[in-house]
C-alpha cells in the first residue's frame, strides 16, 4: 500500500512539472497582449508550441481555454495587421475599416480580464495535495 501511495504521489509530482510551464507560458502570453495590446507570429506560434500543443495533460476545460486564448490572438494579430495595412491606402471600407477597429478593441478587452481566469482554471491542476 506504501508502494502505491508513493507512486501516485510522484505521479502527481511529474504532471506538476509538466504543467506548471504551460501554465506560466499561458499566463506571459495573456500579460503581453495586455501589455502591448496586440501579439506577434513569433510568440503566437511559441504559444501554440509550448501550451496548445501540450493541452492533453488537462481535461477540457483548461483544452477549451487554451484553444481560446490562441484563436483569439491569432485574430487580433491578423485584424490588427489588416487594419495597419489600410492606413496605407489598403482599401478597406470606412465601414469595415470601423468594424474592425471594434473587434480588435474586444479582442483587447477579452484578454484583460483573461489572467484570473486562467489562474482559476489551472489551480486544481496544480494542486498537489489533491488529486484532480
Amino acid at each position: 500500500m506504501l508502494q502505491y501511495l508513493l507512486a501516485r504521489r510522484q505521479l502527481k509530482l511529474a504532471l506538476y512539472d509538466k504543467r506548471f510551464p504551460v501554465f506560466e507560458k499561458t499566463l506571459d502570453y495573456i500579460a503581453f497582449v495586455h501589455k502591448n495590446g496586440t501579439t506577434t507570429p513569433q510568440l503566437t506560434f511559441e504559444f501554440k508550441r509550448d501550451v496548445l500543443d501540450k493541452k492533453f495533460l488537462f481535461k477540457n476545460d483548461v483544452q477549451d481555454f487554451v484553444q481560446k486564448l490562441y484563436d483569439n490572438g491569432v485574430k487580433l494579430w491578423t485584424t490588427s495587421e489588416v487594419l495597419k495595412g489600410s492606413e496605407f491606402g489598403g482599401g478597406l471600407s470606412e465601414e469595415s475599416r470601423v468594424s474592425m477597429i471594434l473587434e480588435v478593441g474586444e479582442l483587447k478587452k477579452w484578454f484583460v480580464v483573461q489572467e484570473p481566469v486562467a489562474k482559476t482554471l489551472f489551480e486544481p491542476y496544480l494542486r498537489v495535495s489533491r488529486s484532480r
